[in-house]
């Protein structure tokens, strides 16, 4: 397995995980509704071992962004409900050039 494989496989288990764990402590939780997905990125955030912002020690915020990207459309492929527009670009907002 090469390098980029490698780190794939440990993130999308890292975010599996973290997934796993919110159902467990919020099992009515649905990611279409705003304040929902604020919560989990919030969780995801707090839990990400991933590229730090050196300032503040903190996940920068492209790494949350594209693990909630992942997550969106991880869980659209798994359940074929859509999440609203609004809702997916608060998560996801693109910049345009």
């Amino acid at each position: 397995m090469d390098r980029v494989s490698c780190y794939c496989h440990k993130f999308i288990g890292e975010l599996e995980l973290i997934i796993h764990r919110y159902k467990k402590r919020f099992p009515d939780s649905d990611p279409r509704n705003m304040e929902t997905m604020k919560h989990f990125a919030e969780t995801v955030g707090r839990s990400t071992k991933a590229r730090l912002d050196k300032a503040l020690n903190r996940p920068t915020v492209k790494s949350i962004r594209v693990k909630m990207r992942t997550f969106m459309s991880a869980w659209e492929r798994e359940t074929d409900l859509s999440i609203p527009r609004e809702v997916h670009d608060s998560m996801c907002l693109v910049s345009m050039p």
